[in-house]
């Protein structure tokens, strides 16, 4: 077996099973959301950023019958829950960002 085919299955390995992690952490994310209020609004205190609880408009692949949209993070051009809605609804973001 060549070098660049064991990379390949270690790769494909490590793939399987962060689908894996990922598959777990979204149903239980899934399972928190539904148990909060839709329309909710929560700050991050660590990096300001804002996240809703929200229904998805159904263009998601994968369906859900509930999700979250955020404010875009430090270093992003763009979130999915505007900065200026999160700001009207009462939240405050760190020095410097952009609104």
């Amino acid at each position: 077996m060549t070098d660049l085919q064991q990379k390949f299955l270690a790769l494909a390995k490590k793939r399987e099973e962060l689908a894996k992690q990922l598959k777990l952490v979204n149903n239980e994310l899934a399972d928190t959301m539904r148990q909060m209020p839709l329309g909710e609004m929560f700050q991050d205190p660590a990096d300001a950023v804002v996240y809703q609880v929200v229904v998805p408009g159904g263009i998601f692949v994968e369906y859900k019958n509930v999700d979250y949209i955020r404010t875009r993070r430090d270093g992003e051009t763009k979130g999915s829950l505007s900065m200026k809605e999160a700001n009207a609804a009462g939240f405050v973001f760190w020095e410097g960002a952009k609104q």
